[in-house]
């Protein structure tokens, strides 16, 4: 794949749940799990992620995955300062950690755009307002560069 993979999920975009944890009766040792909320939203995810990869094998070596969420502003908020969130006057940070969006995101299209997600070396994670809810997605292949000097 040479050209970049782009799609676009639309609502609200979701972060990833903190692991549940349970004991069994007469077990002694905990197990986790995902909350159902975050497994349907993944699940949504990857639906939409088998769709835009047209049945093609999920993409192999390093990649760079750049995400914007585009978040809803609550209905609460004044005419005023909606427009000065628009326009980008002023800043939005919504209410959801953009890591953990992004985690839901990365799980989501794990096996299906990529074989898993720890070959995503480049991660670009935005978020801003918008009038549609959604999340874009856009992956491309890395290609092996010079790691730039840090503190230089």
């Amino acid at each position: 794949m040479t050209e970049p993979l782009i799609f676009s999920m639309s609502g609200a975009p979701r972060g990833k749940g903190r692991p549940r944890a349970t004991v069994r009766k007469g077990s002694r040792h905990a197990t986790t799990y995902t909350d159902p909320l975050t497994r349907k939203y993944e699940a949504s995810v990857a639906k939409i992620a088998r769709k835009a990869m047209k049945g093609r094998p999920p993409l192999e070596g390093a990649l760079s995955v750049s995400l914007r969420f585009r978040l809803a502003l609550p209905k609460s908020m004044s005419k005023r300062e909606r427009a000065a969130i628009l326009a980008g006057e002023r800043p939005y940070f919504g209410r959801t950690d953009t890591d953990n969006m992004a985690k839901a995101i990365l799980d989501g299209c794990n096996a299906i755009v990529w074989i898993d997600d720890v070959q995503i070396t480049r991660l670009f994670a935005v978020k801003e307002a918008a009038e549609a809810p959604g999340v874009d997605i856009k992956v491309q292949p890395l290609e092996p560069q010079e790691s730039p000097a840090w503190g230089a």
